[in-house]
């Protein structure tokens, strides 16, 4: 996420300050709201703010804050049926390199694999209870035991012929730890068969999890797309995973053979497809104060300079979440009775990752500008 540059002074009798982020003291009278308080997000419409006594000039700091890449969480369900030995074995083959294609385009992913701990064959290609275990980097290569957070959780529970998408929800509460509410979400698939929660279900449920770590999500894996011409390579179609590709802009790669060899440019093209999709980072950490000053989270204020602007505009605060407006979006702290991070609301930020030259800065000192209620 986000962290912080050069810290300048601002307003008249702004504290002195060196490098290393640090905040002035609190004191100082209010700020005048800047550009007129206007909210850039959504179309950028200019909504006024109440009037605020200016009562002098404030003093504060302005820190400007580095626009990183957003972090990416990729939960994996693994169908573990007893048809699914060869399939379990490439996707044991390819998952390292898939994730490391990722982290070397400098993306922070943590990785979530849904399916039951153990290993492909039993010596046959015919296992009645196949699971899965990936190796090192990623995992640890012990199962039961994988996982190697917080980039790498293995959620040991199996997953039916038909159960990927239930399972994607039933274990919510499970992996959620791993998930980070910022993040960019994938749910991946891999199975012979079709799943028996429709695409539209699948939709309400995710949507009904965790409006704050759902905003954002796509779908794609590995599944049988149609058509496959081998005998018993595929038991169905996946109807309802073509579906969810296609409603989220994902990517589903054809299952159809089930060997190593065409596991591999399946597995390249959905890290392309992630690594296609990255996007600017939309919160940022509030530094500590200097020795002997306390923060005062009811002076803050964060502004947005367009890419070849000089005029910065104040994105206006929106208390918290569930306060975001729709269209002009606004920012809030991530947790109001303890504020590590300024996150800015999901307009703001959709207007924030269509310009890698933006720049936000966070203005300390001055009272914060709410939006208009």
């Amino acid at each position: 996420m986000g962290g912080f540059g050069a810290v300048t002074g601002t307003g008249g009798g702004g504290a002195a300050v060196g490098q290393g982020g640090a905040m002035p003291a609190t004191g100082g009278a209010p700020a005048t709201g800047g550009n007129g308080g206007i909210n850039t997000a959504g179309n950028g419409g200019g909504m006024q703010p109440p009037p605020i006594d200016p009562g002098g000039e404030c003093e504060g700091v302005t820190q400007q804050a580095e626009n990183t890449v957003r972090p990416v969480d990729i939960i994996w369900a693994i169908d573990t049926s007893d048809s699914m030995v060869a399939e379990l074995q490439a996707v044991e083959a390819h998952m390292n390199s898939f994730a490391s294609q990722i982290l070397n385009q400098g993306i922070d992913v943590h990785v979530v694999v849904i399916a039951r701990p153990g290993r492909p064959t039993d010596g046959s290609i015919f296992n009645p209870d196949p699971g899965i275990c990936i190796g090192p980097p990623l995992g640890t290569g012990a199962c039961p035991g994988a996982s190697n957070p917080p980039l790498y959780q293995h959620v040991e529970a199996g997953v039916g012929s038909n159960s990927a998408l239930d399972q994607f929800i039933n274990q919510y509460p499970n992996y959620k730890p791993t998930l980070r509410p910022n993040s960019l979400k994938y749910f991946a698939v891999v199975s012979d068969d079709d799943a028996s929660m429709n695409a539209a279900a699948f939709t309400t449920a995710v949507n009904g999890l965790d409006p704050q770590y759902f905003q954002d999500w796509k779908f794609f894996g590995v599944f049988c797309t149609g058509g496959c011409p081998l005998l018993l390579a595929c038991a169905k179609t996946g109807n309802q995973y073509n579906a969810l590709v296609q409603q989220t802009g994902g990517l589903g790669g054809d299952l159809c053979g089930g060997n190593q060899a065409g596991f591999q440019p399946v597995f390249d093209g959905l890290a392309q497809t992630v690594v296609s999709s990255k996007s600017l980072d939309c919160e940022w950490n509030i530094p500590p104060p200097p020795a002997g000053e306390m923060f005062d989270q009811g002076k803050v204020n964060v502004q947005y300079t367009a890419g070849g602007s000089a005029t910065p505009i104040d994105v206006l605060h929106a208390g918290d979440f569930a306060g975001c407006d729709p269209a002009s979006g606004g920012w809030y702290y991530d947790n109001p009775m303890a504020p590590s991070k300024v996150v800015a609301c999901p307009a703001t930020c959709q207007q924030i990752q269509a310009d890698f030259n933006a720049k936000i800065d966070i203005r300390f000192g001055c009272f914060t500008i709410d939006i208009p209620r």
